[in-house]
């Protein structure tokens, strides 16, 4: 059973995941983002362009939020991060959904971060009352639905990427 002692909250690379101390995973997709970005080129489709940093500027502008609240401590101190990180998924999935998206597939990749952000907010939430309330099961509950949507998280990042990258 993980308890919220062996997990530890980690942002990399746009990323959100609770995992187990000692794994790793390396940075790099915010750099993968902008590198899209670049290689689509300013002047060849300056909407799409613009769009595509918006939504990136976004997520990474949460993603740099979360990094730093993010650090060590006890149960108390990651209960506090728990919230933490899941008002800034909450923020992140609203300032998306603000975002003026006229590219039908950027719309749907946006959706689709909205969804996931909304899904950990709402895991890092339960999770942190299931540490306060000592709660086995919600915190195992929790931490699956975290597992499921970091799963989620890779391939949707790959999309918007692939979607950026692109002329």
């Amino acid at each position: 059973m993980m308890t919220a002692q062996s997990s530890k909250i980690a942002v990399m690379a746009g990323t959100l995941s609770l995992r187990a101390r000692g794994s790793h995973r390396q940075r790099g997709v915010p750099m993968l983002l902008w590198c899209a970005l670049l290689a689509a080129g300013a002047c060849s489709a300056p909407a799409k362009v613009r769009e595509c940093t918006a939504l990136v500027e976004v997520i990474n502008k949460g993603v740099d939020k979360i990094d730093k609240t993010i650090g060590g401590g006890g149960d108390g101190a990651e209960v506090a991060q728990l919230r933490a990180v899941a008002d800034a998924m909450d923020a992140i999935a609203h300032e998306a959904g603000q975002l003026k998206l006229n590219t039908p597939e950027l719309v749907k990749h946006a959706k689709d971060y909205q969804n996931l952000a909304a899904e950990v907010a709402g895991a890092a939430r339960d999770l942190a009352t299931a540490v306060d309330q000592v709660d086995g099961e919600k915190k195992k509950a929790a931490q699956a639905r975290i597992d499921v949507a970091v799963k989620r998280e890779g391939p949707v990042v790959d999309a918007i990427n692939q979607f950026c990258k692109t002329p």
